[in-house]
């Protein structure tokens, strides 16, 4: 299943209620997951937040599958981080965002041109190095 489809059907489940977090159907053990919140306008919020992540096929689109999964499971980590620092700052959280999604391309971009094989250690690297 692509990185993409993974989240939307969690996005779907969510919706449904169908199940508490996305960390319920994750195949990767230990990846960076959103947590359901008590906060139910935050739960937006982290949703909507999240499902503009999963629209955005240039975020993901010179990836193989598993270095897209990697990509969008840290952005979420991270968009889910800056949505709960922001807190009652819709505008802060939005600007914050929109830096992570041109961050998201940028190494969707660089890390494209790289070899099948080498994608995910290289997204890794680039993170790992810029202290992310």
């Amino acid at each position: 299943m692509s990185p993409v489809r993974f989240w939307q059907k969690i996005t779907r489940c969510l919706r449904k209620g169908e199940v508490s977090s996305p960390a319920e159907m994750s195949p990767a053990a230990g990846a960076p997951l959103v947590e359901p919140s008590r906060n139910g306008a935050l739960d937006e919020v982290l949703q909507s937040t999240v499902e503009r992540l999963l629209e955005d096929e240039a975020l993901t689109a010179d990836l193989v599958d598993p270095a897209a999964r990697y990509l969008l499971d840290w952005g979420i980590a991270r968009a889910t981080a800056i949505v709960r620092e922001a807190g009652a700052s819709p505008a802060e959280a939005q600007a914050r965002l929109a830096a992570l999604r041109q961050q998201m391309r940028a190494l969707a971009r660089r890390v494209g041109e790289l070899l099948p094989d080498e994608q995910v250690a290289a997204l890794q690297k680039l993170l790992t190095e810029e202290g992310q």
